[in-house]
């Protein structure tokens, strides 16, 4: 009976052993998963805080990348744009020049009676509204004193100094100059003079006109050959107004030059008239 007793305990014991050990086990996973909801708790959104930290970096950087690159690709356009600009503007001055040289060769065709010595302009009196400038060519060239100086569609001036190697240039709206003139289309002859206060303006005076002349605005002016430099049939210039003197009534006429002194790059020197030297 008592070892029978006994048994019983033991499998009682073992029984009671088994469900604290159950309980217990229990009740660790109960603790486990509580410190890792704690854990999980405080730890998720640090997580959360710096994966979006290192998003955020990584977006800033590549935006300094990106905006790195545009800056790059902008400035090669504009270095592009700038060397179309440059093409584009070459272009256009060759396009020029080449103009003034068929307009110089055409007039070279026209005139086959002229002897004609190419020249280019060196220099420039800026200070006098370019009424005078000097030619790259002089005596060694054939270029004398007093030689007519005329430009593709016209008079220009005349040589009042003539070097080696240089000669200088006095132009037609120079103060004091004077050219013997007739009107192409009545054939009325008058003198065609350089003025101090046109100069500015690039403009110069017809005098000695009558109103028997019936001169108009736009009437084509040229050299009548009856001076002492220019021959007969160049063209001077063009009626711009007709004006009458206060004092005397006479009147007078204001001449727009056929030639543009301001852009002067190459002429032609009339070496075979020999009118006067």
């Amino acid at each position: 009976m008592i070892f029978r007793n006994k048994k019983y305990m033991i499998v009682l014991g073992i029984l009671i052993l088994s469900i604290v050990v159950v309980y217990f086990s229990a009740l660790d996973r109960e603790n486990t998963l509580a410190y890792d909801n704690a854990v999980g708790y405080i730890v998720e959104p640090v997580a959360k805080l710096f994966n979006s930290v290192a998003v955020g970096t990584s977006d800033f950087f590549t935006y300094f990348k990106d905006k790195k690159d545009l800056v790059n690709e902008n400035q090669k356009l504009d270095n592009k744009l700038m060397e179309l600009e440059h093409n584009n503007s070459k272009l256009k001055s060759l396009e020029i020049e080449n103009e003034r040289l068929r307009s110089l060769l055409k007039f070279k065709e026209q005139n086959p009676e002229h002897k004609l010595s190419a020249c280019t302009v060196i220099s420039k009196d800026t200070s006098n509204y370019y009424s005078t400038f000097l030619l790259d060519k002089g005596t060694n060239d054939g270029i004398e004193k007093n030689m007519p100086v005329v430009g593709a569609k016209g008079v220009i001036g005349y040589v009042v100094e003539a070097g080696a190697g240089f000669s200088k240039v006095q132009t037609v709206i120079e103060g004091g100059s004077s050219v013997g003139c007739v009107v192409t289309r009545t054939g009325n002859t008058a003198v065609c003079e350089g003025n101090t206060a046109l100069l500015k303006d690039g403009l110069m005076t017809m005098i000695y006109v009558s109103k028997e002349m019936n001169l108009v605005e736009g009437d084509i002016v040229e050299t009548s050959g009856l001076g002492e430099i220019y021959p007969a049939g160049l063209v001077i210039g063009r009626v711009k107004e007709i004006k009458t003197q206060p004092i005397t009534k006479t009147q007078y006429a204001i001449i727009q030059p056929i030639e543009n002194f301001d852009f002067i790059r190459e002429v032609f020197v009339i070496t075979n008239y020999q009118k006067i030297r």
